[in-house]
């Protein structure tokens, strides 16, 4: 597809969140640390893997 076409299309249509964003932008409203534990007990009951599928990144540490 040339690249003027593939613009075109992106330009009409509308940017459609993805279940993973769509998780993401809920955890990062979350108001401290056991809101956030709570949103992502709420997206693991509800089957959203989205934003969790990586899991914590390498550096965090609970200590």
């Amino acid at each position: 597809m040339s690249n003027a076409l593939k613009e075109l299309i992106q330009a009409l249509l509308p940017h459609v969140q993805t279940q993973a964003e769509l998780d993401e932008a809920f955890l990062a409203e979350s108001a401290d640390l056991p809101d956030l534990e709570h949103r992502m007990h709420e997206l693991e009951m509800h089957g959203h893997e989205g934003a969790l599928a990586g899991g914590l990144p390498n550096h965090w540490s609970p200590d």
